[in-house]
């Protein structure tokens, strides 16, 4: 894998947290299935696999107060939530028996993700992404997070005018519009970015 750039870690990570947020226990999503969510935007499919999250020490990354939580409790928070109607504050989801991630955990498995699924996938789709600005990366980490690879593919026009290094009709286009229920502060930040490429390319 083509080295990432110093310090585009941290810089996805905040732009994460900021669009995503936090979130120490799980939740339904705005998305048109309202996914069972935890963390920084970290889409659970199943009981079993909000299970499957551990600490390094390989004991469970779901507390239930100072102790681990147990593989049923964690099932039966995903499947209480699951049955709870979705697209709701994160704090409407969350009980006095929600079991919850440890502290910095959701940080270090969003850093594991972009590292081993996001940036990867990314570099497959634009193979001299980091030779583009950094701002191009964050825009599209950003609709991939949001929308899966798959569906950063389907963005055709978008990446024919990347390919073309065409950042300005991008914008002009608005081919990076995500439809709801991606937020209007997201499409903002993704016509910023690329504005700001656009900008750097004509320097």
């Amino acid at each position: 894998m083509t080295d990432i750039p110093a310090g585009l870690l941290d810089v996805l990570l905040a732009d994460c947290i900021e669009r995503e947020r936090d979130v120490p226990f799980m939740y339904r999503d705005a998305s048109a299935k309202g996914w069972v969510t935890a963390g920084i935007g970290k889409k659970l499919n199943s009981a079993m696999e909000a299970a499957r999250l551990v600490l390094p020490d390989g004991t469970s990354a779901w507390r239930m107060g100072d102790r681990p939580a147990t593989v049923s409790e964690i099932s039966l928070e995903f499947v209480r939530v699951l049955g709870m109607p979705p697209a709701r504050v994160a704090t409407y989801y969350r009980s006095a028996q929600s079991p919850l991630l440890a502290p910095g955990f959701a940080r270090d498995l969003c850093v594991h993700d972009l590292t081993t699924d996001f940036l990867p996938g990314l570099v497959r789709l634009v193979p001299d992404l980091y030779d583009r600005p950094q701002a191009v990366t964050r825009a599209l980490c950003t609709i991939e997070y949001t929308c899966g690879l798959g569906g950063l593919s389907k963005f055709t026009h978008m990446l024919g005018s990347l390919r073309a290094g065409d950042y300005r009709g991008i914008v002009d286009r608005k081919e990076y519009h995500l439809q709801p229920p991606a937020s209007d502060a997201t499409n903002e930040r993704l016509h910023d970015w690329f504005a700001e490429a656009a900008g750097s390319a004509a320097a």
